[in-house]
């Protein structure tokens, strides 16, 4: 039992209900899809599911499951979720958690490694960048796959210089794909959700 699953006593019944709607268990069968592996299951299942490159993410009141699905062979890593974990153990010794919706390690279900992070809602308002954020965003140092919006949406809230450092600890740990999909709010408070990183062809 991780700390954020202790207020829900049924969550591994029911998440393993979840899972096995879903035809998810250890030795789940991947197929060649896109130039990289992925996992099949049940997309008729009455489950909320949401899959992305390498995770298949579902709801659970104010929380989402993350589960590592895919196996991609030019990355030197199958687990996208504990990489997750560890950027964000990261942020917290940077003192830059409070930009990231927090994750735990939960348990093994059904073999498979499951993930939980606190659940954000969804960036509505796109906000047109001042003069100063559009600037900024064409210098080398801060422009790292943010978009200029979702940058002014940081800005506003935690001011330029902790997105400065932000975004140097991005680079530095090679989490991109920073865009409006990837991102939320918890409490007010706008936050990544999915910083893993990603690399294409």
């Amino acid at each position: 039992m991780s700390e954020m699953t202790k207020c829900y006593p049924y969550f591994r019944e029911d998440v393993t209900a979840d899972m096995d709607a879903l035809g998810l268990q250890d030795n789940v069968v991947y197929c060649e899809r896109s130039d990289y592996d992925r996992v099949l299951y049940n997309r008729n299942a009455d489950v909320t599911v949401w899959s992305g490159a390498s995770r298949l993410v579902f709801p659970y009141h104010n929380l989402v499951c993350k589960l590592p699905i895919t196996k991609i062979a030019r990355w030197d890593f199958d687990d996208h979720c504990a990489v997750e974990l560890e950027n964000y153990e990261l942020s917290i010794k940077e003192g830059l958690d409070e930009a990231f919706a927090p994750c735990e390690f939960y348990d093994m279900v059904n073999g498979i490694p499951v993930y939980v992070m606190e659940r954000a809602e969804e960036i509505e308002e796109r906000i047109t960048p001042s003069k100063a954020t559009s600037e900024a965003c064409e210098k080398d140092e801060l422009d790292y796959s943010w978009d200029a919006s979702l940058w002014e949406v940081f800005v506003r809230y935690y001011g330029i210089e902790f997105c400065k450092k932000l975004t140097t600890f991005l680079q530095d740990n090679y989490i991109n794909d920073i865009r409006f999909n990837n991102c939320g709010i918890i409490n007010g408070r706008p936050v990544l959700i999915d910083y893993c990183g990603y690399w294409g062809d």
